[in-house]
Order: C-alpha cells, then sequence, then structure tokens
C-alpha cells in the first residue's frame, strides 16, 4: 500500500455525516492491486461525487512521472445508508490534452485556464471537447466490485459499457480459439550497458565487445564475420522487429535484415564449432540466465526457445509491449520472432480460417473493444490481448459463411495491396503501411525519387547542361566540405538564381540555374552536410522540374488509389464484422465517432 491511502482514510474519519473530502492524489489507487484495502473502505462509508483525471498534464512543475487526479468524497457509511451508497451516481471528468496544448506558457497558467474550464462544464451531463471529457460513470457505486477489486468500467461511459458488454457476449475470448504465445526469449539478444559488466576485462579487450554487440540476434554484417558452415546455418533463421509490424502485414521492406540464432538444450554446440566459438565470448552473460544457473538448461541455450512447430507456421502476429492499441499482421512462418512480440495460432479444433481471425481483430469494432479496455487502468495490454471476443462462425449458416469467406476474401486483397504499397515507402519520410489508411500523406524522399527515373532523364550535378557551378580559384574538391546551403532569391544577370554552399574551411561554391531546380538541388543536398565536394558533385538531378513532378505525381496518384482500395476493402470487413455482433446503427455511430 501507498502512505497516501491511509491520509484518505485518516480524513474520512475526521468528517460528519455529509460531509465532504477534498484530495489530490496520483491517479492509480482506483485500479491499483495495493490499494484493495482503500476502495472497501470507501465503498462502506461514502458517496463518490466526482473524479477528476488529469492525464498527462502536470500539476506539480518540478515533481516527475505525474499523472494526478482531485476527487470528492461526501461521507454516507452505516447500513441504513447502503442502499443510498449503492445509487449513488459517479461524475467523471478526463482530461484529453498536454500542457503543451493548453492556453498559456507556464504550469502555473496552463492549470488556470483547465480548472476554470473544468468548473464551467462538470455540472453537465455529458460535454467533450479537445481538452476534457465530462460524463457519468457508466456504472452505479453498488456496481463496483464490492471486495475491494479495481474499478476497471468506472472510465466508461453507460452507452460505452452497454456495447462493450454486447460484444463481449457476441463472441469467444481470443485465448479459447487460438494459442497466444511470447516468441523467442534468449535471455541475451544482444550486449547490453548491464550484462557487458559481466564479462572479465580482458575478454573485453581481446575480443573488442561493446554495447550494442548481438549475441542471440545477429546484424547481417555480425553473420557474415561468424562464416558458418551449410550445416551451422541450419540453426539461423530469419527474425524483424516489433515495428515492421502493420495491419495484415509484416513490412521489412526499409528493415535491415536481423538472423537469431536457434540453440536449444538438446543442441550440440560441439558439432558447431563457429556458433559455439562465437557464444563463447559471451559465456559469463549467458551462464547468469536463470534458467541456466538453476541447472535446467546449458549456457548456450535459448532461455525460452519455444515451438518450432508454431514458429514456422502461418501465425497472427503483434507487438508485445505499449500502452497504445497495437496492429495485428500476418507472418508465413519464414522468420522466427522474438520475445517482443505475440504470436498467435489456431487451436486444431478452430475451423475459422486464421485470415478471418486476422479481419476481425483488425476492425474497428474490436479496435474499439480493446481502446476502452485500455481506459481501465489496471488493465494490462497481455490481458486484454487474451479477452477479445472474436465472433464464432456458425458454419450451418450459410449466411455467417458467406461473411466468413468474404472477410478472408478481403483480408487476402488488403495483404496484396499492403505488399504493393510497401514497395513505395521508400519515397516517403514515414512508412506508408505504418499510416492510418486515411491519414495524409507525409513528406516525401525527394533523392528516392529521382534515383527511381529512367537513367536518360537523370543527371549528376556536374554534368547537367542546365546547371552551372561556380568555384574559387583555389579551389581543392577534397578539402572543401559542405557545412551551410544559402538560396540567393535575387537573379543572376542572365536571369537564373544562385546556391551557395559555404564550406567549412570558409570558401563557397556557387550553384547557378532555374529557381525550382535549385530548391530541388537544396533540398537533397541536406542530407549531405559534411560530405566532400567529390561525393557532393556526383549527385542526381533531374533533367527537368518538369519530369521529375510529373513522375512525383503518378507516385502520389499510385499510391493514393492503394490506399483507396485498401480502404474500401477496410470498411467492407467493418460493416461485416457489425453484423456478425449484431449491432444497430446508433450502435455502429458510437463505435466510428458519428454519435
Amino acid at each position: 500500500m501507498d502512505y497516501l491511502y491511509w491520509f484518505i482514510i485518516l480524513g474520512l474519519s475526521k468528517l460528519r455525516e455529509y460531509g465532504k473530502l477534498g484530495f489530490i492524489t496520483t491517479a492509480y489507487w482506483p485500479t491499483a492491486d495495493g490499494a484493495s484495502k482503500l476502495r472497501e473502505y470507501i465503498l462502506e462509508n461514502v458517496k463518490i461525487k466526482e473524479m477528476v483525471f488529469f492525464g498527462d498534464v502536470k500539476i506539480f512543475e518540478h515533481a516527475k512521472g505525474q499523472h494526478s487526479m482531485v476527487f470528492i468524497l461526501t461521507k454516507c457509511s452505516g447500513k441504513d445508508r447502503k442502499e443510498e451508497r449503492e445509487n449513488n451516481h459517479i461524475k467523471i471528468v478526463q482530461v484529453k490534452c498536454r500542457n503543451q496544448d493548453l492556453p498559456g506558457d507556464t504550469i502555473r497558467e496552463n492549470l488556470d485556464f483547465l480548472v476554470k474550464h473544468i468548473e464551467k462544464h462538470i455540472d453537465k451531463p455529458k460535454y467533450e471537447d479537445n481538452f476534457i471529457k465530462v460524463f457519468w460513470s457508466g456504472v452505479k457505486q453498488g456496481e463496483l466490485p464490492q471486495d475491494g477489486g479495481p474499478w476497471n468500467e468506472i472510465f466508461i461511459t453507460k452507452e460505452e459499457l452497454h456495447l462493450i458488454r454486447k460484444v463481449e457476449s457476441q463472441g469467444e475470448s481470443l485465448e479459447n480459439i487460438c494459442a497466444i504465445i511470447q516468441g523467442i526469449v534468449s535471455g541475451a539478444d544482444a550486449v547490453t550497458q548491464n550484462n557487458i559488466k559481466l564479462i572479465p576485462e580482458y575478454k573485453i579487450s581481446e575480443y573488442d565487445i561493446k554495447k550494442g554487440d548481438g549475441i542471440f540476434v545477429l546484424s547481417e554484417d555480425e553473420l557474415k564475420k561468424l562464416r558458418l558452415s551449410q550445416r551451422e546455418l541450419s540453426l539461423i533463421h530469419k527474425t524483424y522487429k516489433n515495428s515492421d509490424i502493420t495491419p495484415y502485414f509484416v513490412d521489412l521492406t526499409t528493415s535491415s535484415p536481423l538472423y537469431i540464432i536457434y540453440t536449444t538444450k538438446q543442441t550440440n554446440i560441439n558439432d558447431f564449432p563457429n556458433i559455439k566459438r562465437h557464444l563463447e565470448k559471451f559465456k559469463e552473460i549467458l551462464e547468469n540466465k536463470r534458467e541456466c544457473r538453476e541447472g535446467k538448461l546449458p549456457w548456450y541455450s535459448l532461455h525460452w526457445a519455444r515451438d518450432k512447430k508454431i514458429l514456422s507456421s502461418f501465425k497472427i502476429v503483434t507487438p508485445r509491449w505499449g500502452e497504445e492499441i497495437k496492429p495485428f499482421g500476418l507472418q508465413t512462418g519464414d522468420f522466427y520472432e522474438n520475445s517482443d512480440i505475440n504470436l498467435i495460432v489456431p487451436k486444431e479444433n478452430t475451423k475459422e480460417d486464421i485470415l478471418y481471425i486476422l479481419g476481425v481483430l483488425n476492425s474497428s469494432l474490436i479496435i474499439n473493444w480493446m481502446i476502452k479496455k485500455a481506459q481501465q487502468k489496471g488493465l494490462t495490454r497481455q490481458s486484454i490481448l487474451f479477452k477479445i471476443p472474436v465472433h464464432r462462425i456458425d458454419f450451418d449458416n450459410p449466411k455467417e459463411v458467406k461473411y466468413h469467406d468474404k472477410i478472408v476474401e478481403n483480408v487476402k486483397l488488403i495483404r496484396e495491396n499492403m505488399a504493393k504499397l510497401a514497395r513505395y515507402s521508400k519515397f516517403f519520410k514515414e512508412r506508408l503501411t505504418k499510416l492510418d489508411f486515411d491519414a495524409p500523406l507525409p513528406d516525401m524522399n525527394t533523392e528516392e525519387i529521382i534515383k527511381s527515373l529512367p537513367p536518360e532523364k537523370i543527371y549528376s550535378l556536374r554534368s547537367h547542361p542546365d546547371i552551372k557551378i561556380i568555384k574559387p580559384g583555389d579551389f581543392n574538391e577534397n578539402g572543401f566540405y559542405i557545412s551551410k546551403i544559402i538560396i540567393s532569391k535575387q537573379p543572376t544577370l542572365n536571369g537564373n538564381f544562385s546556391l551557395e554552399l559555404k564550406g567549412k574551411n570558409k570558401k563557397s561554391v556557387f550553384i547557378e540555374g532555374a529557381s525550382d531546380l535549385l530548391d530541388l538541388i537544396a533540398d537533397v543536398l541536406t542530407n549531405k552536410k559534411g560530405k566532400s565536394w567529390k561525393e557532393i558533385k556526383e549527385t542526381l538531378i533531374p533533367e527537368s522540374m518538369a519530369v521529375f513532378n510529373k513522375h512525383k505525381t503518378e507516385i502520389i496518384n499510385n499510391v493514393q488509389n492503394i490506399r483507396s482500395t485498401i480502404s474500401q476493402l477496410q470498411n467492407e470487413i467493418n460493416q461485416i464484422v457489425y453484423r456478425l455482433y449484431g449491432l444497430s446503427n446508433s450502435e455502429i455511430k458510437i463505435i466510428e465517432g458519428k454519435e
């Protein structure tokens, strides 16, 4: 228990009947395990009037890790007032913004606005804007766990709570129809700041061991350096980061390859001398794994290797950690997942296609359900994952079978289009497959667009016919390193504009040409600061801006068409899922934020 719990109880003990206690605390006690006695005491002695959760807004200027709340309790004790307590409705205010979203330059000014804003709207039965959400809790006080259990459902409106319970009644927990396991736990993916302390100094020096070196998880360069035989390569499997998981798809187009060494207690490490030699460099770290210390595993084995049958199968994958709702992708078994990824594989008696389950998991309905559940502090993302309600198909009902097959078909098409979309990510500064399907496109990567032009439409900076380069008389291209780029908006005598490249040696190179082409060159060269002129002069630029803009437009149009197709397919899945779960039009509007 936190000490603050006793001060709440002390304050309540000082009150007359119907006296009020106002308190500011951290926001965790309504769901924290250690606060069960406090919650039990409150339900037996008071009416909970108002609870204001400040979320990410800082209240105290210098305190760290703030998630604060203010609550008002009215003393209402004794058995004769039990019904009054149980019928009590609780007003909830959730602050939705951060300090930087509020008017004012200081925390005090932020709070001055926020408190007045809350005071203005807290008496309304329902109110929401960019700053706050005001509502009556979906549960009355008597519906909270009387044994001191967490008040998870207090944060949900009555309409949302009804909808959540309806969705749950129409589905079966994911854990009942799928095996859900964590990926491989190696016990030592790489050298860290902590585990390197276990290695003797002579070894660190001899093998040049440093933080970030791969132990069980290797980069492509690290793998090549091991010079493994064909037999040894049988222990090597491709893996990837959980950030590569996108809706329906694992996008590896912009990621560097990663590999994992798959050794178990059955592995005869002496048959794999190069792998043994590699792992022996880190033996002190590997011997410190718990299962190894307890004598259950040899030092060279993965901590929890997981079943190769599951790792090699078709499986749904989703990032294991993080507070926000994560996407569900599909992996075909060519990769072995690491510990930061959950694997979801249908059980043998599950008739539903894995693509049907994937479609339901990525649907608006289930995403909304997960978001509402995530608001219930105390529920981990892992526990939410296990309880996702998946509608079971009645395969004797032709209508449901048709819905099932349509979702499977749409998921296949979405995956095909996501693969196309992934190939266009290199032209943008963010991975397209990670964006919401209707989100604005990010800034584009000018250099990649130029590289993809036909060879006859590309010149180097030094060879472009419409570009003039003016260098100082004593210019040394090996000694010139770019430090600053300046575009002059004043035209030269011949009507062109000038781009000045300032060097670290205080000398300048001037590039003359059309204004729009110079803007393009400046954009490309921004990423080349610190590079020598020898490299700068080989920078690729298009024949003309007309050629560049035409190609850029083609890329944007292709991307928009693909995203539009994906959005349409996803919308069809959403509508089918609504019907499978029996939602009314008004309930669909709640899910889609239109009501």
